[in-house]
């Protein structure tokens, strides 16, 4: 059950697409027309690249012979040597580079000062570290391809001519340092060998005047530890030496641990704007927000155009859709008066004479629903009251259809015309303000058998609306009256359809309303709100146990099937 529902979901979701789709199409198109505007007047920009590999054994190898140690790489020293190529101090060094040389002097023309010429040629750099390795990228984007290349390659030798000079200021001050402390140690050493010299010449001097003594054991062994002195001062000298003479090696060898491995070249591409990307995501977006947009507009869309709608929003059976009545689908009917005048009307050729048209479908479906209520009601003659909210809604095309179907069946029905505002509410042929009808018997007390027309081939029988003074026919009428018009006719029919008023005549529709058994409600497909309904069934107090169901009247049958899966 639950795939079932999901499956009405996605085809429910499908129609709401397709039916908006004009508002789909036209929202995609306006996102991908200004992403093609966007990549149209965006300059092409290309991006040349140089690779760095910052490598760890030129460091262990430069280690080894120095006496300064190496920095190794960790992931923030990494990170650190991109911050570096970043830094102002390679861009400076960068406008060193006669590579870049011709181009500074557009630069110098734009931008007053090198602070500023330096700010603009690192705004098109980019640094980036390849994952899990020692390599740096280092690319740099213009708009010209051979700029690109040679800006990005003076990054990269400014980035290796920065670390020389740090590894020179480092070599420099340690040289410097070392080579004072060298001094101090020869110092030192020249001192302790003259204490030794002095104090042996002492010694000699004194075992030479008098006997040896235990004495002369204590000052041999001072003697000794003066000239141990002398050694670990010499011993430190040479060192001393030895350290002085590698720096001195290591300043006249021009070793850093960064190399290029990927020189930049002239890219043959542009790489911004990625045209292809752009559209394609311009696209995705416009299509996305245009369905976005499809069921918002859809969800607030209330009109009643499908058959779930009535049961949901008004809690009313539904009982079909009423297609436009097309002028080829109405004939002429002869109807005579009780004085054998003839009249000629138009009713719907298409309930009659198509037996599987919709037309037929629908008011067969109707009269099904009234018989059902009838026989379970055991109601004789039933007044049928077809209502609509607006004069144009469809409620004459059913009731006309109705009275035509139930006439042709042999069953006497009597179609009266409520719209009594209107002189020639029915379809006809000629005017017939000269038929007399529900005015001259309100008015004229005339008897109904003088103003009833009558089919000629079917039991269909008409009281029309007509009167020569509507205002004073619009002045009598009530409630009282129109019901003692319906019993009266009540003894001669086995039905009577009621063509009502609209419901927005609210005085016409409250005379009709009393005398009415059962309800049709008629609602024009696509333009009628369920809460308008609502409002003016409520307005009118149409009982709602009365109301049997609901037509959509003036569907379009071709959107029917192609944009909500209805199956004619």
């Amino acid at each position: 059950m639950q795939q079932d529902a999901d499956f009405i979901d996605l085809k429910r979701l499908y129609f709401i697409l397709r039916r908006n789709i004009l508002l789909i199409v036209v929202v995609t198109a306006a996102f991908f027309s200004a992403a093609l505007a966007y990549v149209t007047i965006t300059p092409e920009l290309y991006t040349a690249q140089t690779r760095l590999l910052l490598d760890k054994g030129i460091t262990d190898t430069l280690s080894e012979i120095s006496s300064v140690r190496q920095m190794g790489y960790d992931i923030p020293a990494l990170e650190s040597e991109v911050e570096v190529l970043r830094s102002k101090s390679v861009a400076s060094l960068v406008l060193e580079d006669k590579k870049v040389a011709p181009y500074l002097v557009e630069l110098r023309k734009k931008y007053k000062s090198d602070e500023a010429i330096i700010e603009a040629i690192a705004q098109d750099l980019n640094v980036r570290r390849i994952e899990q390795t020692y390599v740096l990228t280092v690319r740099y984007t213009s708009t010209d391809p051979q700029r690109a290349a040679d800006f990005a390659n003076a990054f990269a030798e400014a980035y290796i001519k920065d670390q020389f000079m740090a590894l020179s200021k480092i070599s420099t001050r340690t040289e410097s340092w070392l080579e004072a402390k060298t001094q101090d140690i020869k110092s030192n050493l020249d001192k302790a060998r003259q204490k030794v010299q002095d104090y042996r010449a002492r010694y000699n001097k004194m075992r030479q005047l008098k006997s040896t003594s235990p004495e002369d054991d204590l000052q041999l062994g001072t003697l000794r530890g003066l000239e141990k002195e002398v050694e670990t001062y010499d011993s430190l000298y040479n060192q001393s030496l030895e350290q002085m003479e590698t720096l001195s090696l290591q300043g006249a060898m021009p070793i850093t641990h960064t190399r290029i491995i990927s020189p930049a070249t002239p890219p043959l591409t542009y790489s911004h704007p990625k045209t292809t990307l752009i559209l394609a995501v311009a696209f995705v977006f416009g299509l996305g927000f245009a369905a976005i947009l499809a069921l918002i507009r859809d969800n607030f869309d209330k009109t009643l155009k499908r058959a779930g709608q009535v049961k949901r929003e008004l809690g009313i059976a539904f009982l079909g859709f009423l297609p436009v009545i097309r002028k080829s689908s109405i004939r002429p009917v002869k109807m005579m008066s009780n004085a054998s005048k003839e009249y000629i009307i138009g009713l719907y050729s298409d309930v009659m004479d198509k037996a599987f048209s919709v037309h037929s479908d629908t008011v067969r479906g109707v009269k099904n629903a009234i018989d059902l209520r009838v026989e379970h009601e055991k109601k004789k003659c039933p007044v049928i009251g077809i209502s609509s909210v607006f004069p144009r809604d469809g409620a004459h095309d059913i009731a006309a259809n109705l009275s035509a179907f139930i006439g042709h069946s042999d069953k006497r029905v009597l179609l009266i015309d409520g719209n009594i505002r209107s002189t020639t509410p029915l379809r006809s042929e000629k005017k017939m303000s000269s038929a007399p009808g529900l005015g001259a018997v309100i008015i004229e007390g005339r008897k109904l058998e003088d103003v009833i027309l009558k089919s000629t081939d079917s039991a269909l029988d008409l009281l029309p609306s007509n009167a020569e003074d509507t205002l004073k026919m619009l002045s009598r009428v009530n409630t009282q009256k129109i019901k003692d018009l319906v019993q009266a006719c009540q003894k001669n029919y086995d039905y009577i359809i009621i063509d009502m008023p609209p419901m927005v005549a609210q005085a016409d529709t409250g005379c009709f309303a009393e005398a009415v058994d059962y309800f049709i409600l008629v609602a024009e497909w696509g333009k009628s709100q369920p809460n308008m309904l609502d409002f003016y069934l409520k307005l009118n107090n149409i009982d709602a146990e009365k109301i049997i169901g609901l037509v959509l009247a003036r569907a379009n049958m071709r959107k029917l099937k192609k944009f909500y899966g209805h199956k004619l």
